[in-house]
């Protein structure tokens, strides 16, 4: 009887954990998509000779109100993509016989962490500037900078991307997804050319980063034992 109720007790713990493993999972790389989605489909397209045009429209219109919830958003997710780089890296050391490989994901999704959050914040910085001071005067000019800028973070987060992916293989492979497999591969390789085009890569990136992680956590020999901390 005391061994049914201990095993009940250790089911329920395990299905506990999941659920809270699972929610930390994916806080990360859903906060920074809504963000990243604020920031590149919803703000205006600073380039091109009609860009004056475009910035103007956009600030009048008060489309500044929905660039500005990016930023909390950014800050939060940035420090929420963290549990989910530390799972990662836990389920890869534990199933990859590289040590090193744990080391170089953490690594990377460090990287992809801090300059995806920068990069989405600058982006955010004129609006936000325009918001809390009524002095400041916005410009085509000034947003083209930071707009640039907060480009330029995210094709460095996103080498940082590839770099967690392709330190990911190996573990993955132990699990027998060959399609995950393959996929992290694709990802990888989109991650190293996000310079030339950056928002295609980041949204499969953290769709990819959400899966994997909840993979290597659901089959990692650490998921058995409801005493170890999430």
């Amino acid at each position: 009887m005391m061994a049914v109720s201990e095993s009940s007790g250790r089911s329920a713990a395990n299905e506990d954990g999941s659920w809270k493993r699972d929610v930390a999972i994916v806080a990360g790389p859903l906060l920074l998509g809504v963000a990243a989605l604020l920031v590149f489909l919803v703000g205006p397209a600073i380039s091109g000779r009609d860009a004056p045009a475009k910035f103007d429209t956009f600030y009048s219109d008060g489309g500044s109100k929905l660039m500005l919830v990016a930023e909390p958003l950014a800050l939060v997710g940035m420090f929420a993509f963290l549990w989910l780089v530390g799972r990662v890296s836990v389920s890869v050391a534990t199933r990859d016989e590289n040590g090193s490989h744990a080391a170089v994901a953490f690594a990377g999704g460090i990287a992809f962490a801090i300059l995806a959050g920068a990069s989405l914040v600058v982006q955010t910085t004129v609006a936000g500037t325009g918001a809390f001071s009524s002095s400041f005067q916005a410009e085509p000019n000034t947003a083209m900078l930071f707009s640039h800028l907060g480009y330029v973070l995210m094709a460095g987060a996103m080498i940082g991307a590839a770099t967690m992916a392709f330190a990911t293989v190996g573990a993955l492979q132990t699990t027998g997804h060959r399609g995950l497999v393959n996929a992290t591969y694709v990802v990888g390789v989109l991650g190293l050319f996000a310079l030339l085009f950056v928002y295609l890569p980041l949204v499969l990136f953290l769709i990819w980063s959400g899966v994997v992680a909840h993979r290597l956590a659901e089959s990692s020999p650490l998921h058995l034992d409801p005493k170890l901390p999430l």
